[in-house]
């Protein structure tokens, strides 16, 4: 649908400001269409599954199993004995998105292939895109994904990222409903926010609430925001 990109670059041009609220309005409508585009509901079977075993049916169901294995992953790095949160760091310095991203991944896929489902690390979009990872599985032969965003903290595109690169060249994807999760990385207070200093969130919580109130409202049904907390326990 073309209808999309031109409401965004009118939203952009002061000329319409005076028309903002109307061009929200038409903006939010599209989006639900779009993200209405070739669902197809579950079949009995389907859903039968999901209750009995607690399989995958839906992109819904994969963004939220999703989530649900970020949580675990949060409580492990976090927690568990051998100090899984050391390799997210070298010489008491945070390591790059790529990495962190990589490790954050080998654990989920080891996870995820329990549960028959994969994870594809710079998976290949459309027009030379590349996403961080996506989660995928096949529904009665048809593949459904998700794209997941990852971003540090410290990224200069860090509340941009959700609409400019998540929603705008992943979640278009035939595959992913219109949906996806953004994934950032908190390292602490100490760590420069946007790509400048922090000075008044201090804590993960903290975080997820600026990004959410600077990303469009249409988006937040469709978007999960997952901050994981890989500051060093003190």
């Amino acid at each position: 649908d073309r209808s999309l990109p031109v409401v965004d670059r009118l939203l952009a041009d002061p000329r319409f400001d005076n028309f903002r609220n109307s061009l929200l309005t038409q903006r939010a409508s599209v989006v639900r269409k779009l993200a209405l585009q070739g669902f197809q509901a579950p079949s009995t079977e389907e859903v039968g599954k999901l209750l009995d075993n607690g399989q995958v049916a839906s992109v819904e169901d994969l963004r939220a199993l999703l989530l649900e294995e970020l949580e675990n992953f949060q409580v492990w790095v976090r927690a568990a004995d051998t100090d899984p949160i050391d390799p997210f760091y070298n010489n008491g310095q945070h390591v790059d998105e790529n990495t962190a991203r990589n490790r954050i991944v080998d654990k989920l896929d080891d996870r995820m292939k329990v549960q028959n489902l994969s994870v594809v690390i710079e998976h290949h979009m459309a027009r030379g895109n590349r996403c961080d990872f996506t989660a995928t599985t096949m529904i009665s032969g048809v593949r459904k994904l998700l794209p997941i965003e990852v971003k540090g903290q410290w990224h200069s595109k860090l509340y941009q990222a959700a609409s400019e690169q998540l929603e705008t060249r992943y979640m278009i994807h035939p595959d992913a409903a219109r949906q996806g999760i953004y994934l950032v990385l908190w390292f602490g207070p100490d760590v420069k926010i946007a790509g400048r200093k922090n000075t008044a969130l201090l804590t993960p919580s903290d975080l997820r609430n600026r990004i959410l109130s600077k990303m469009p409202q249409d988006l937040h049904p469709f978007v999960d925001v997952f901050v994981l907390d890989l500051s060093l326990p003190k």
